[in-house]
């Protein structure tokens, strides 16, 4: 059977399940990572969140990516299955303890601590953004 690139239902598998953990990375940096990127580069603390860091990101994406090379929704599920889901268990739990109150019981944590990050907004200025050119 000949299978043309693209539309397998395997990709669209991997490429959905690929938003959320982008999602939940984001938050994890936004939120978990302050707490050890305060200290200096060498230290215990750093090391070990990046080791954690970095065996959480081989576990998610090759759990991910297994639809990307099984192709079909029945294999992808089925190798999925006997991974006891392993990897929609740890990205739903983690948007479920962001989404109700890790966040910002995270942000009090990190301002007690003073490592709370600046924040994004723009301060509001009185001009619109042009630059009077100098004569």
């Amino acid at each position: 059977m000949f299978v043309q690139h693209g539309i397998s239902s395997g990709y669209y598998l991997t490429f959905l399940m690929g938003g959320f953990i982008t999602t939940v990375a984001r938050l994890v940096r936004q939120n978990i990572r302050p707490f050890f990127a305060s200290g200096s580069p060498g230290s215990l603390t750093k090391r070990l969140y990046d080791v954690v860091g970095t065996a959480t990101t081989i576990l998610i994406l090759n759990y991910a990516a297994t639809p990307f090379i099984l192709l079909t929704i029945k294999e992808s599920l089925q190798s999925w299955r006997v991974l006891n889901f392993y990897g929609h268990v740890m990205v739903i739990g983690a948007l479920a303890f962001f989404n109700l109150g890790g966040t910002q019981y995270l942000r009090g944590l990190q301002k007690q601590m003073g490592v709370l990050p600046p924040s994004k907004v723009p301060a509001k200025s009185d001009t619109n953004g042009t630059v009077k050119p100098i004569q």
